[in-house]
């Protein structure tokens, strides 16, 4: 890896993709969004996840930060998983994959004895929905910050990787991951269909109890995502 390379920085990054007016052509700008009121909290903890895959989580630092979140914290990984410690309340908001998802999901949807988030008190495994019922401009203004990360990993991967090293990651990886990863893939999939998808899958082959309709109305909520995802449109 170059100097030039290592010499880049993540606000280095963005401010060069604003510069040259990227973000606009991207559709990042939402005069709907930068309408709204500021988040009702300033503190936002982000788990911070050990697969490159989601990348946008920590692209995304800076956009967070300029979405009102003037204290940020990334909770690294460790012997907790990221479902601990968003149900424990130690993360606020997190990602992972679709199929981890659903069995997470049937985990807690799986017996009767559990009918709804309350229930799930004093279980190993939680499902927080408490920092989106209390502050959910809060929640919308994080999710934005993160759809506009994965629309940067999507623009310019070059940079999205250089970015990647200072988190650890090694830059020819970094940078091969990113390319090959869809990231912009987010304005036209339907994250229902890909719970869905891999719910029927998983059912199917018995390693889930819970049927697919269950794990979508008992797990998922896409409000803020489908308002997002119309206001970003372009």
């Amino acid at each position: 890896m170059s100097g030039q390379s290592e010499s880049w920085s993540r606000r280095g990054f963005l401010g060069g993709l604003t510069s040259v007016g990227t973000a606009g052509l991207l559709g990042l700008q939402s005069e709907h969004a930068a309408a709204e009121p500021p988040p009702e909290t300033t503190r936002l903890r982000v788990h911070h996840s050990l697969s490159l895959c989601l990348a946008p989580q920590y692209i995304a630092e800076d956009l967070l930060r300029g979405e009102g979140f003037t204290e940020l914290e990334y909770v690294p990984h460790g012997p907790k998983g990221a479902y601990q410690k968003l149900g424990s309340g130690e993360a606020e908001i997190g990602g992972d994959f679709a199929p981890e998802l659903v069995i997470q999901l049937d985990e807690l949807f799986g017996t009767e004895r559990v009918r709804a988030i309350r229930d799930l008190k004093g279980k190993t495994v939680g499902a927080n929905h408490e920092f989106a019922r209390r502050h959910p401009i809060a929640t919308k203004r994080a999710l934005l910050a993160i759809l506009k990360a994965a629309d940067i990993c999507a623009a310019d991967p070059e940079g999205a990787a250089r970015v990647a090293v200072g988190r650890g990651y090694q830059y020819d990886y970094a940078l091969q991951t990113l390319r090959e990863i869809r990231y912009s893939q987010w304005r036209e999939y339907d994250p229902e269909d890909s719970v869905r998808f891999y719910a029927l899958r998983l059912h199917e082959a018995g390693m889930i109890k819970s049927s697919p309709k269950k794990i979508i109305a008992r797990g998922t909520d896409w409000r803020f995502f489908n308002e997002l995802k119309r206001e970003l449109k372009g």
